[in-house]
């Protein structure tokens, strides 16, 4: 029989009148048992499920929809889903949709019980055999990243995350059937097996904050997996191809001992033929940081602005690859310091990485608070202070001027009244109106 509705039966006891009786539609079985179905990708909203069964009135195919009544006793997780839209594809086969384009049923993982509804008549029953359950489960859709925000390591393109464990900062994920009751873990795998692990926030059944774990080793390519702690099982990702990549990428700070040096420097060339390099108020420029690669070589660069104002940079390109040093460990680096041939300032510093000179990258400065660096102030510049060498005045009498003592031929002096002049030679004096000097005595 394919459609319901009353039909004469005719009894075979020739005494009795013919009864009527009246066949009710039933539903045999369903297209799925899990809604979304697993491996729906970008398009799993919304989700089609297809009711099986026998007798669906045709004429009346607009009366019909689905109702998923969730099987949780707990009351914060109960709910119930009604079908956005249904059709009757034929008098066998109904087909109802949850959610739309734009928006997915809120709910939280569980089994449902389908209902078939019908205006106006009893909901149709399931055979005996027929299982009307369905489990819509939980997801992951879209893990955001800005633009700006990706990079790309070792040939792949992901969304860079900061390798020393930043406290105030968490991934957005977005999906469906998230239970605020468990406990969600997010992980990050490389492809060497090494896992980092960030606690999750559930914010509400479609979203919850991934925290980005301290990723204590070299700068790697990391695929994320967002697990359930309760029942031990990884949720689906459904997101679009490549945006479960993630990339945590070196950081850099410098060290406080060693943020202020001479301008005549340890290395590169000597600023004139009188002050060479000044290893005793040089120091070694000392940075700290994680994810620092032993595949590559770094070297620093120095930028400042000269007396005239034009920008000024060391080491020179020529010198760049004469500075090249590795690491000590991935959280160290040591550079001798350049000489600087502009007035005594405060420089900003770039540090780059190189796989094979001169293909180089600029690796980032860190940014604030983080597990690696518990302070606020992150020191990524450096101070260039002058260097003196010498002193001379006019000689007495005719005599000519002189260096004096100890890098001269005679002792400087003068009256105790004042009025004489002292040159001091050196470098790295400023012209400018903000720099101020004075000799104490």
């Amino acid at each position: 029989m394919e459609k319901g509705g009353y039909v004469p039966v005719e009894l075979l006891d020739p005494h009795s009148a013919p009864i009527a009786f009246q066949f009710y539609e039933s539903l045999s079985h369903m297209s799925s048992h899990i809604l979304p179905v697993l491996g729906c990708g970008v398009n799993c909203w919304p989700a089609q499920l297809i009711v099986f069964g026998h007798g669906f009135q045709i004429a009346e195919g607009n009366q019909y929809s689905c109702k998923a009544v969730g099987s949780s006793s707990d009351a914060a997780t109960a709910s119930v889903i009604t079908s956005s839209s249904s059709y009757l594809q034929n008098s066998q086969q109904l087909i109802c949709i949850f959610g739309t384009e734009k928006s997915n049923p809120d709910f939280v993982r569980q089994d449902f019980f389908v209902e078939v509804i019908r205006v106006g008549h009893p909901s149709p029953t399931y055979s005996h055999t027929a299982n009307g359950t369905v489990l819509f489960r939980d997801g992951i859709g879209m893990i955001p990243c800005d633009s700006g925000r990706y990079t790309t390591l070792d040939g792949t393109n992901g969304c860079a995350l900061r390798s020393s464990g930043p406290v105030f900062e968490s991934l957005l994920v977005s999906g469906w059937g998230f239970d605020s009751s468990k406990s969600y873990m997010c992980a990050f795998q490389s492809a060497s097996e090494f896992v980092e692990l960030g606690p999750a926030y559930v914010l509400n059944n479609g979203e919850m904050h991934c925290f980005i774990p301290f990723w204590n080793r070299v700068e790697s390519v990391t695929n994320i997996v967002i697990q359930d702690m309760v029942q031990n099982r990884t949720l689906a990702l459904e997101m679009a191809a490549g945006s479960e990549i993630f990339i945590f990428y070196a950081v850099w700070w410098l060290d406080l001992d060693t943020q202020i040096g001479s301008v005549a420097g340890t290395f590169g060339p000597t600023l004139s033929p009188a002050i060479g390099h000044d290893p005793i108020n040089s120091p070694m420029v000392t940075i700290h940081g994680i994810g620092f690669n032993p595949e590559d070589t770094f070297f620093v660069r120095f930028q400042g602005v000269g007396n005239d104002q034009a920008t000024l940079t060391t080491p020179a390109l020529t010198d760049e690859q004469a500075y090249l040093t590795s690491i000590i460990n991935d959280t160290l680096l040591i550079f001798s310091l350049p000489s600087y041939a502009g007035p005594e300032t405060v420089v900003s510093m770039t540090l780059f990485k190189c796989r094979a000179y001169p293909n180089c990258e600029e690796i980032s400065k860190e940014q604030g608070l983080s597990v690696a660096h518990p302070g606020d102030a992150v020191l990524t510049t450096f101070r260039y202070v002058a260097t003196w060498r010498s002193f001379s005045m006019p000689a007495v009498g005719d005599a000519a001027s002189s260096y004096c003592d100890p890098y001269g031929s005679q002792k400087c002096w003068g009256v105790s009244g004042g009025g004489d002049m002292i040159s001091v030679h050196g470098k790295g004096f400023g012209t400018l109106s903000a720099y101020r000097y004075a000799c104490k005595f």
